[in-house]
């Protein structure tokens, strides 16, 4: 829905890493998804490469408008 705002309780992510990858998540119990670019992921002191999965999860709620929903998301790698 075109400018909807999803209440942040219904809107939520996860990350975990992947086969014993090394680094650490941001996100590793369901949470609301922030707005804005945020941190989710980072390796290790001596920046090995990892690999790690992101889950959203949308759930219903009441009042929910039925129809198509859809949202862009954009991945960033960047040193710090």
């Amino acid at each position: 829905r075109d400018g909807l705002q999803i209440p942040g309780e219904y809107f939520t992510l996860k990350n975990e890493l992947l086969d014993g990858q090394t680094g650490t998540v941001v996100y590793a119990d369901y949470q609301p998804v922030p707005g804005g670019e945020v941190v989710i992921y980072s390796s290790d002191k001596d920046g090995s490469p990892g690999r790690f999965s992101v889950k959203y999860r949308l759930s219903s709620y009441p009042g929910m408008l039925p129809g198509g929903y859809s949202t862009s998301v954009r991945y960033t790698l960047g040193e710090m």
